[in-house]
């Protein structure tokens, strides 16, 4: 289930490897598959190739270890969509107004502003934990929301954090989940934060979009 949240404010105001004969070129391109693939899997032993033209080629090679195989084994579950962020007109909404562009430099991040996702797992059949994931647009490496274009300021993005304080980065693991009675209710609480780095954020305005993905544990 996707939902989009959205960062808004009005401005941030002033107060981021050549063969002799045709025959070893021959040769050598009837192994090629061989070796490489020898190669790829014995990366230090002696791999030697002879070439003998008109009489064919021979491959040989030394001190290869017996090859053992280990089993991948993948687990997992598909489920219904049983727990939805519970919103207006599709979106959860967060007002920043108006952050004083001096503190966001001063500090790196200000602004916050708390908010919380309120999740209706009605359609659960037992307890289950649930989580999400915050996905949009990197702000370069920082793990933060980037602007939307149409934002003028400019090197600053929205930083996400968890309730107890973790940075909970764009499009990566949740930082934490909570757990669901059967059929019931929960929360998870975040707060948003202009986040500026390198401490170099200019003045105007700054909003920004990410989406909100269910998942469960």
């Amino acid at each position: 289930m996707h939902k989009t949240i959205r960062w808004s404010n009005d401005r941030i105001q002033l107060f981021p490897w050549q063969h002799e004969s045709a025959a070893s070129t021959l040769c050598a391109s009837r192994f090629s598959v061989r070796l490489r693939v020898f190669v790829l899997q014995i990366q230090e032993n002696l791999v030697t190739l002879i070439q003998r033209p008109l009489l064919g080629c021979t491959l040989l090679i030394t001190g290869i270890p017996t090859a053992l195989a280990e089993r991948l084994e993948i687990t997992g579950e598909l489920t219904p969509s049983t727990c939805v962020v519970q919103v207006i007109d599709g979106t959860v909404s967060v007002r920043m107004g108006r952050v004083d562009l001096a503190s966001v430099n001063t500090l790196a991040r200000a602004g916050q502003q708390n908010f919380s996702l309120h999740l209706d797992c009605r359609g659960l059949g037992a307890a289950q934990t649930v989580a999400v994931r915050f996905s949009g647009a990197p702000h370069g490496l920082t793990g933060n929301l980037a602007l939307t274009p149409s934002s003028t300021a400019t090197n600053v993005g929205v930083a996400l954090y968890d309730v107890d304080g973790r940075h909970q980065k764009i499009d990566a693991s949740p930082t934490t989940a909570v757990l669901i009675a059967a059929n019931g209710q929960g929360r998870l609480d975040y707060s948003a934060w202009y986040a500026a780095p390198f401490r170099n954020a200019t003045a105007g305005t700054a909003n920004a979009q990410a989406s909100v993905v269910v998942l469960y544990r």
